[in-house]
Parts: structure tokens; sequence; C-alpha cells
């Protein structure tokens, strides 16, 4: 698998950040740089250690930083199965989706699906989705 894929199913959220600095030769002004990486929401040690690099080695000093992140995939037990499609439902924090499982044929009721846009994309099993269960409590935030 995808190592990408596999960072987003241990809970890493694509993480945008917009860095407003301040020029060196030219303190007056604020210049923008955009960073982006797969990163674990809320502390972004990954983000913080870019930071640190930025303050100990660059110089622009930084004047203010915006954060976004986003889960772009998230793992569901699937409960139905039906039409030509194979269209499943799953539930994410108690609110009930119909996904599209063209992309995972073999899955069945009971299975535990990755999903992003309304499609199941991957199978994975019920321990990797407990451990996601698990991170995602820890934030505070809900999948079940």
């Amino acid at each position: 698998m995808d190592a990408a894929f596999l960072r987003q199913i241990e809970g890493f959220s694509l993480t945008t950040a917009e860095i407003l600095y301040r020029l060196p030769d030219h303190p007056r002004l604020l210049q923008s740089y955009i960073w982006q990486d797969y990163d674990l929401a809320p502390r972004f040690p990954k983000l913080t250690d870019f930071l640190d690099f930025w303050d100990a080695n660059l110089d622009g000093a930084l004047y203010r930083i915006r954060v976004a992140h986003r889960r772009l995939i998230a793992p569901a037990e699937f409960s139905f199965v039906e039409g030509e499609l194979r269209q499943g439902r799953v539930v994410f924090g108690g609110v009930v989706k119909e996904v599209c499982l063209a992309y995972v044929p073999e899955a069945q009721v009971g299975d535990f699906v990755v999903v992003h846009a309304g499609f199941a994309i991957s199978r994975i099993d019920r321990e990797a989705a407990e451990r996601v269960f698990a991170y995602l409590a820890e934030l505070g935030e809900t999948a079940r």
C-alpha cells in the first residue's frame, strides 16, 4: 500500500499552513509561504519541526501562521449492500451515509472500509479501524 495512504489510516491529516513572514531586507513587507504535508492534529509535530528549522536557519521573522487540516479518509463499518453499483451504508459519528462499493467488490457486510468522497476505496481489518477510532476519541472527535 501507498505510504501516504497508510499514514492517513493511522490518523494523519492533510495539513496546510499559511506562513506570513517579514522580508529580512524590507521588514515592513510581508511574504507568504504555503507549507503542506500529512501531520497529526492537534500538536502538528511535523509542522512544529519545520517552524523550529525556519526559526533557527532562515532570516525571515515569522509574523503569523494559519493552520488548516482535514482527514481525507476515514474507516467505517458498512451494514447493507444493494443495487447494480453495490451501494453500502456506513456510519460516521452516528450519521448513516450511502457509499459506492465499486472499488472494493470483495467487501462484505461487517467489513471495515476506508471512505473518501462517498466511495469505499479500501478494506482494512478491525484492529486497524479500532486504532483509528481510539485515536479520534483521544482527540475528542467521533467516527462511530
